[in-house]
């Protein structure tokens, strides 16, 4: 099983984004689970359990990373990385 994320990978305002997890593989249901990892704040939290996640960026959150985790029955976890730029006025590149 894999799965591919689709989605923003430069952010430019405080607006929704969403990104979307597309398994292939794995045998019936999948599972979905997103992490977000924030530079600026230094911090990981769980953020979704759907195939979709909408995010409204802060400037304080510097680059971030999603990280989206997909499970299926008779299949192993896999995870697929996405490193967003965040480019919003005012924000902080690496930590704040």
């Amino acid at each position: 099983m894999t799965v591919s994320v689709t989605g923003p990978t430069n952010v430019t305002s405080t607006s929704p984004y969403t990104w979307t997890a597309n398994p292939s593989g794995g045998v019936g249901h999948y599972t979905y689970r997103w992490t977000l990892f924030t530079t600026g704040i230094g911090q990981t939290n769980q953020v979704g359990t759907s195939q979709s996640v909408t995010l409204t960026p802060q400037p304080n959150w510097g680059i971030f990373r999603l990280t989206a985790y997909v499970s299926s029955a008779g299949s192993n976890e896999v995870n697929q990385v996405v490193v967003v730029n965040n480019s919003i006025p005012g924000g902080c590149r690496l930590s704040c």
